[in-house]
């Protein structure tokens, strides 16, 4: 029961944090303005992770194999913020979503069912066919559908999304499972603290190699970031964040299957978003969007119910 409470807490602030994305997502028009937005957002995790760390009086404990999970996270969660950008920017939105929640339940489902001992059952797999159908007819309902050829490029940046989001996915259980059958008490927020370390360091690397490229001056775009209009947003964003990736992580050390897991979160984030955008945001509600939640619904059924 405890974890799939920390569960809905953890699709909760998911939610939010998406609510807080739209928010600043006026203000975002160039490479440099995401980049530095990501990276302070992720400076604020790591802030937040120091501060958990010291109320939980615990000793540090990390070793070569957390340390190494951790750097995969962090990995994973810059290029993941870096592919979507650029993804984004290049006109293939439309099928961001679709690679990034599917990836997101494929790659630890799988991996869970190789190399954690989380079993898949036959009407689970139908429940994740379900699921991704579901996937493509919310995608539809957010987007209008193009004729435009995605190129190779655009297809390298959605596979890129794809596999880090999942990624991201497997490095939680990975954790979760390492730590537990070795009997190491790693503090999660110091592991969390790696993690969002090794992001933040890439995506800084990476604005620094981008302004280079385009001969900017990485000061002037830091000053002509507009902080006095986001930075409440900022904050709300690195908090969610934060906790989102914290509790998921939770959540796996109390439910061991993975598949248990990813296809609710996902699920429930689509569903919840759709409500919030139809509240909030005025966006209509059509049979597109009503189709998805009911097949999001069975799916969810077949995968934690029957």
């Amino acid at each position: 029961m405890m974890g799939y409470i920390f569960l809905f807490i953890a699709v909760f602030t998911g939610v939010a944090k998406g609510y807080c994305g739209k928010k600043t997502s006026n203000y975002v028009n160039t490479i440099t303005d995401g980049l530095i937005l990501q990276y302070t957002r992720l400076t604020l995790c790591m802030f937040i992770g120091i501060c958990l760390f010291l109320l939980s009086k615990n000793t540090f404990q990390m070793n070569i194999p957390i340390l190494f999970i951790s750097m995969l996270n962090g990995i994973a969660n810059a290029s993941f913020l870096i592919a979507w950008l650029f993804a984004v920017k290049s006109g293939a939105y439309l099928f961001v979503d679709i690679c990034l929640t599917a990836g997101g339940i494929l790659i630890p489902c799988i991996c869970g069912a190789l190399f954690f001992d989380g079993k898949i059952t036959l009407l689970q797999y139908i429940g994740i066919v379900i699921m991704l159908l579901a996937i493509l007819v919310m995608n539809s309902y957010n987007s209008s559908i193009t004729k435009k050829k995605l190129s190779f490029g655009n297809i390298l940046l959605l596979l890129c999304v794809a596999i880090s989001n999942g990624t991201m996915g497997l490095c939680e259980k990975w954790f979760a499972y390492y730590t537990a059958n070795n009997n190491i008490d790693c503090d999660l927020s110091s592991f969390s603290f790696a993690t969002f370390f090794f992001a933040a360091a890439i995506l800084r690397l990476s604005l620094t190699i981008i302004c280079k490229k385009n001969k900017l001056n990485i000061v002037e775009c830091y000053k002509s970031f507009p902080y006095k209009k986001l930075w409440v947003y900022i904050i709300l964003i690195a908090f969610f964040l934060f906790f989102n990736t914290y509790l998921t992580t939770l959540t796996n050390t109390y439910i061991n299957n993975t598949v248990l897991i990813y296809p609710l979160k996902f699920g429930s984030n689509l569903i919840l978003s759709a409500i919030m955008a139809s509240l909030i945001f005025k966006e209509k509600m059509n049979f597109k969007s009503v189709f998805g939640m009911l097949l999001i619904t069975i799916s969810i059924l077949f995968i934690n119910v029957l």
